[in-house]
């Protein structure tokens, strides 16, 4: 029997920056991969996706699409435009299901109003019944206001609800990096790109239009968040929002952005870089601004159904 292969191959000798990149990369392509599907299904439990800014969901895909075009302009690191180009399906596909459930729930809404004015016990009903509660009677029931609408809690929530996505982000990091061993011992990675010195009028430029389509990019990402979270300030409620969707986020973004720095330390390099950084190192701010904004407006609701003192 002959000796076992080793798990990396040697012979290859390529140079830490690109496998620390691919690892980061294949990291933060794990989390991508999987970012929308929480949200996903939470829009389908609830068959809604009124928690979402439709604005937030286009400006984010228009991001992607920038980032994506710019990124293969400028030969940013190769995991990375993977990353862009699924980034460009999960968005659509978000944006697809919150079109689909915008448009069939008011349809539905306005069938069985449609159906009840028709209902042939309407007219036997008496008169009064319509008629608005007393004063005595109304102030009775709790004053609803838009923030005040008591969520629907379901799984798990609390500690165990942090337990519960903590585990699941070690689970897809732990997927990252087993899919890049697998990768790399296939040969499809640790190849370091060939590039050449020589550059002609054409390629400076499509660098330079890269490099603006990599700003417009993250201007993008740092605008998309804003409509999300003035959604969720005005309405005093993030229900419907996925806590693990944010998470996935920051650790998609934040693996994203290393992976870019890891690939070169070269000073051009990382200039030329500094748009991909600003979009996704910079948006991770915003993530965190909704999930205090969901800490709070979750806390809020508890006081008024008694449960939290």
């Amino acid at each position: 029997m002959g000796t076992q292969e080793p798990l990396f191959h040697p012979a290859q000798h390529p140079r830490s920056g690109l496998i620390a990149s691919e690892i980061l990369g294949s990291i933060s392509m794990a989390a991508f991969l999987c970012l929308s599907v929480p949200q996903l299904m939470t829009n389908y439990k609830l068959k809604s996706a009124d928690s979402l800014s439709m604005a937030f969901l286009l400006v984010w895909l228009v991001g992607d699409l920038a980032n994506l075009l710019g990124g293969a302009m400028n030969h940013i690191a190769p995991a990375s435009i993977l990353v862009s180009a699924y980034l460009c399906l999960s968005d659509s596909t978000l944006i697809c299901q919150s079109l689909y459930y915008n448009l069939v729930n008011p349809n539905r809404a306005g069938s069985r109003d449609y159906a009840a004015g028709l209902s042939p016990n309407a007219e036997e009903q008496p008169l009064l019944a319509s008629c608005p509660q007393s004063a005595s009677e109304s102030s009775a029931l709790p004053a609803q206001r838009p923030g005040n609408i008591l969520p629907k809690r379901s799984g798990v929530s609390g500690i165990d609800g942090w337990r519960y996505n903590l585990a699941c982000i070690a689970i897809v990091a732990t997927g990252g990096v087993l899919g890049w061993i697998v990768l790399y011992n296939a040969g499809v990675l640790g190849v370091d790109q060939a590039t050449s010195n020589a550059t002609s009028d054409d390629s400076r430029n499509a660098e330079s239009l890269g490099f603006l389509l990599g700003y417009f990019g993250a201007l993008c990402y740092l605008c998309a968040r804003i409509p999300q979270i003035l959604k969720n300030h005005r309405g005093r409620s993030c229900e419907g929002l996925s806590t693990l969707f944010l998470l996935l986020s920051i650790t998609g973004n934040l693996t994203y952005g290393l992976s870019v720095i890891a690939y070169k330390r070269e000073k051009d390099y990382l200039l030329t870089s500094v748009p991909w950084l600003l979009g996704s190192l910079g948006t991770i701010l915003e993530d965190f601004v909704i999930l205090i904004q969901i800490r709070v407006y979750t806390t809020e609701a508890l006081k008024i159904e008694g449960i939290v003192p």
